[in-house]
């Protein structure tokens, strides 16, 4: 469906935003990926089911599997994957962090920033919608 119009539209969805890393490293979200330290080492990467977000931290606080980006139906979603300790979301200029409970999934909205031990990503909308 195209937002401005509202007229169907047969084709590929569209990628629904931006996981903009702290270092500047950017993927476009049109599927899921699974982020950690060894994300290969997850079956759902093996079989090609989720794509790898190889994550460095410095601080070790970063599990192997930590957390996963979804896209379900027209919204992008964040769980954590039973990390060891926790994914993090932000709203937009809230300098304030809220644990995500493992296994719920949270619905990620343009500007929102998500921490994974001492690294940060924010997911950027490519349509300027909210």
């Amino acid at each position: 469906m195209n937002e401005r119009t509202g007229v169907l539209v047969i084709g590929a969805r569209p990628p629904l935003g931006l996981l903009v890393f702290d270092d500047g490293a950017a993927y476009t979200v049109d599927g899921g990926y699974l982020a950690g330290r060894m994300p290969e080492s997850d079956e759902r990467v093996r079989s090609g089911q989720l794509r790898s977000i190889v994550v460095e931290d410095r601080s070790g606080a970063v599990s192997r599997v930590h957390a996963e980006v979804r896209v379900e139906d027209w919204d992008v979603v964040l769980l954590d994957a039973g990390s060891r300790n926790g994914t993090f979301l932000a709203a937009p200029g809230d300098p304030s962090w809220s644990q995500v409970p493992p296994g719920q999934a949270r619905r990620l909205l343009p500007g929102m920033r998500v921490r994974l031990g001492g690294r940060t990503f924010t997911f950027e909308s490519t349509s300027g919608a909210s």
